[in-house]
């Protein structure tokens, strides 16, 4: 770096230097803590679930997912490897479909389709998410997310558990304008406010976040904070194309993953093909309880005020008295 006055440059290059290392030191530790609090709210969902595994039923959903890079070049390959598979739910990323090419082209015999062309490009060529659900399950569009500005985003609900779940399939170029990114994460924070199990799958082209570490660099922080903030989880851990990890598939609960797999490349595609397999669980109504619903609860404020409460003394009372202080103590912290 060329500086006037060669002392002063040298002390104002090393004073940056220093605050470039306290800034990406201090988002380390934040990644860290965010990281530890998501581990003791995944114990704690687990804990919560497990009490109420009696009268549910485990469904096991194998989901396929490709960056296709054109589609239509590819569909009969594609055919084969969908009926060989038979998946429940089939996400693609730059279908590269428009407008022009009719629905009965890319129908599949029993899937539901839903497809979401790129409009920001000539013909959709680079971009194009498409969304297949076996029948047999319950689908519907999410239509308030689908009609959002980030055009590269097809969202379904799945009703087959009793709460439903979302899948979302999401496309982000490498190119992708500021205004395109503050779409993108307008509708993922809109994801994070709905009560229901979330799957979310797609190429987000972001080259630079470490995830078995939860690190970043300075673009993908934002999704990697994301992540970290909604409680979600992230199960991509090999390289999906070269040796960047772009493809990735994230889940609402930790404990909803089972597997995921590359199974090779598609054509002349250079992003590997991802077989995933995730659960879902469905409520026997003959035994369905209300349950709390913890997703959006505050733990360092719960942590706060049960810190705050007299255990010693409420240890010393009768036991009546005791449960109703407890009872009292929790329905006010939940």
């Amino acid at each position: 770096m060329t500086t006037l006055g060669g002392t002063s440059g040298g002390n104002n290059e090393g004073n940056n230097n220093a605050m470039n290392e306290t800034t990406e030191q201090q988002a380390a530790e934040d990644n860290t803590a965010r990281l530890r609090d998501n581990r003791d709210t995944n114990e704690d969902k687990d804990d919560n679930r497990n009490e109420q595994d009696e009268g549910r039923r485990m469904h096991q959903l194998k989901i396929l997912y490709m960056n296709a890079q054109s589609l239509m070049n590819k569909k009969s390959e594609f055919e084969l490897l969908t009926e060989e598979i038979q998946p429940d739910i089939i996400a693609i990323t730059e279908s590269w479909t428009h407008e022009e090419i009719p629905a009965a082209e890319l129908a599949l015999p029993n899937y539901q389709l839903y497809r979401q062309d790129r409009r920001d490009t000539t013909n959709g060529r680079g971009g194009g998410v498409l969304l297949y659900i076996k029948n047999g399950h319950r689908s519907s569009a999410c239509e308030e997310l689908n009609t959002e500005g980030f055009s590269n985003s097809i969202w379904a609900d799945l009703l087959d558990d009793h709460n439903g779940t979302l899948v979302g399939c999401v496309y982000r170029s490498p190119n992708s304008s500021e205004d395109n990114n503050k779409q993108l994460f307008e509708i993922l924070t809109e994801v994070n406010r709905r009560k229901k199990n979330v799957v979310i799958l797609g190429d987000f082209n972001y080259r630079n976040i470490d995830w078995n570490n939860q690190q970043s660099d300075e673009e993908g922080q934002r999704l990697l904070s994301w992540m970290l903030d909604s409680g979600y989880s992230q199960h991509i851990n090999f390289p999906t194309r070269g040796n960047n990890t772009l493809d990735l598939l994230f889940t609402s609960e930790y404990n909803m993953y089972e597997s995921a797999e590359s199974i090779g490349k598609i054509g002349e595609s250079d992003h590997d093909v991802i077989l995933a397999t995730i659960l879902t669980k469905s409520q026997d109504t003959s035994t369905q309880m209300a349950t709390p619903d913890f997703r959006n609860m505050k733990r360092r404020k719960m942590k706060r005020l049960l810190s705050e409460v007299p255990w010693n003394q409420i240890h010393d009372t009768r036991i009546e008295e005791s449960w109703r202080t407890f009872k009292e103590t929790y329905d006010k912290i939940v």
